[in-house]
């Protein structure tokens, strides 16, 4: 599930220096391109933490931006194993809800030029559109129903048909952690809402960026369109919402 592995077509074994929100904030995570002028983004990575392919996108977007990569569970150290039930158990661990306050209080402070989740990371992009914060949004493979937690958010399906805040939004129609039927929901209840930009990329799944490194033409075809629209998100020198037509 997701992005345990580096990619070839980033950098390898990134440097970047550790950084740690303002006091009462309570985030910490990895800050890239630091040199740049350019407002920062904020990247949000799945239950894994901060990988070797995070850490490695991160380098790529940060020779447009600073990057900061962000560790939800840097409050939990790292994972005993590298498999899916312990990511799952020190993911169960964080308090989502005030996860996104602090992410909000953050973006408004740094003046963010954008923040880019995946998977659960995608679920906080989508919190911080409900609320409305004025930065470039993207979620990847978020989960449309929600997720459980001891303090769950409130589910992106609920409120992504009246949403106001640009969000932008990529899913495979074949994501079997989201579930095709969920897949099928959000692109109903988001039909007409062009706050909601959603590009569904046909005959791939969850995790399908990394098919960056990909043999298969379609799935390395549709990871290539995603990092284009998280590049164009993040460039200082282009407006902050990607137009790249409907993928849907």
């Amino acid at each position: 599930m997701c992005h345990t592995q580096p990619s070839a077509r980033f950098p390898v074994d990134p440097q970047g220096e550790p950084y740690s929100a303002p006091a009462g904030f309570g985030l910490e995570g990895l800050v890239l391109g630091a040199g740049h002028r350019a407002p920062p983004a904020l990247l949000i990575p799945d239950i894994y933490g901060m990988t070797p392919f995070y850490r490695g996108l991160a380098a790529h977007l940060a020779r447009q931006a600073p990057v900061i990569l962000l560790d939800p569970f840097a409050s939990f150290g790292p994972l005993a194993q590298s498999t899916r039930e312990a990511a799952f158990e020190r993911r169960h661990r964080l308090d989502d809800r005030h996860y996104a306050d602090a992410l909000e209080r953050l973006v408004q402070h740094i003046g963010a030029r954008g923040v880019i989740g995946f998977c659960l990371g995608g679920n906080f992009v989508l919190e911080l559109a409900r609320r409305g914060s004025d930065c470039a949004l993207l979620a990847v493979y978020p989960f449309p129903q929600g997720l459980p937690n001891v303090a769950p958010l409130a589910p992106p399906i609920d409120y992504l048909p009246q949403l106001e805040t640009p969000v932008t939004i990529l899913l495979g129609d074949t994501d079997a952690s989201v579930g095709a039927e969920n897949v099928e929901a959000l692109a109903a209840c988001v039909e007409g809402n062009p706050a909601v930009s959603l590009h569904i990329f046909r005959g791939v799944g969850h995790g399908f960026v990394t098919g960056l490194d990909s043999d298969e033409g379609p799935l390395r075809a549709a990871a290539e369109e995603a990092l284009a629209i998280a590049e164009r998100l993040l460039d200082p020198n282009q407006p902050a919402e990607p137009d790249f037509g409907p993928s849907a």
